[in-house]
């Protein structure tokens, strides 16, 4: 009887959330809905002409929160990460998902894949963080990034440049195979041809060039905040040897790892690693 009831809330959660983005694209106004203790607000940016489209939750307080930017990851899109903006937001901590700029094939921001890069990626993070530091319900040092697979990598770049700024990063199966792949393509192509697309989705020639530009783990070193990685032990696409490196490179780091977990988290696994995030995010504010 209980689990029925559940059932029953979340498909009225899921309609009220379709009726309210309907509500959200036809006025073109933000516009803002409270459920389960928190507000979600459609929360638009925009970054050289082009827009970025995500949503903040906000906790129902008249207190300052401290905040969580999630990342999608390659060809993905916010609701990838919705649920775990639910989680922080239902435990008292604001939390802003979005589309990237050309971040996929199913986006609601502008742009498309082959306009994308990680370092237009990393612009539209900064973008988003910008706009969460000054927004007037958020405690600005206790911003914290969040990214899954290409978002954890953004997510890295993203807070070596504003280290201050970021009181900690969570990364979620983080794609620092990525550059490692893209040398491979280089130097065998008729064994790795397809170098204009990443897996099946079309990209740039921009695209490997920036992502080429500079090594991941030397730019993780400029993070020296506390960071938490979690990782599948079968993920199929990110091998956990390279977030078992990225521990020892980090100055603060720890890996939890999910047993039997994949790329991507579902299910009971998906709990365990937002229990693990939501445990990582009130330990790093009880120090402070």
């Amino acid at each position: 009887m209980e689990i029925q009831k559940n059932k029953n809330l979340r498909k009225r959660t899921v309609l009220i959330l379709v009726l309210f983005l309907a509500l959200c694209f036809i006025v073109r106004k933000p516009v803002s809905y409270l459920i389960h203790g928190y507000r979600v607000q459609v929360l638009d940016l925009e970054r050289d002409g082009k827009r970025i489209c995500g949503r903040l939750y906000l906790p129902e307080t008249e207190e300052q929160l401290p905040a969580v930017i999630l990342s999608h990851g390659f060809n993905a899109n916010m609701e990838a990460v919705e649920r775990y903006a639910e989680i922080f937001a239902e435990n008292g901590i604001a939390a802003y998902i979005f589309d990237f700029i050309g971040g996929g094939t199913r986006i609601r921001s502008d742009g498309t894949t082959k306009e994308m890069s990680v370092l237009t990626e990393r612009m539209d993070l900064e973008t988003v963080l910008e706009s969460i530091r000054s927004d007037s319900h958020i405690q600005k040092d206790q911003i914290f990034l969040m990214g899954t697979s290409l978002g954890g990598f953004v997510s890295v770049m993203t807070a070596a440049r504003h280290p201050k700024d970021i009181a900690g990063l969570i990364l979620l199966y983080p794609a620092f195979q990525l550059q490692k792949d893209f040398e491979r393509r280089i130097a065998d192509p008729e064994r790795y041809p397809t170098k204009g697309e990443l897996m099946g989705t079309p990209i740039s020639e921009m695209f490997v060039n920036d992502l080429l530009s500079f090594d991941i783990y030397q730019t993780m070193k400029k993070y020296r905040g506390r960071v938490l990685i979690i990782h599948g032990t079968k993920d199929p696409i990110v091998s956990i040897p390279y977030s078992e490196r990225a521990v020892k490179v980090f100055k603060h780091a720890e890996l939890y790892r999910i047993e039997g977990g994949g790329h991507g988290f579902k299910g009971k696994q998906r709990k365990e690693a937002a229990e693990q995030a939501l445990s990582f995010v009130q330990a790093v504010l009880n120090s402070q």
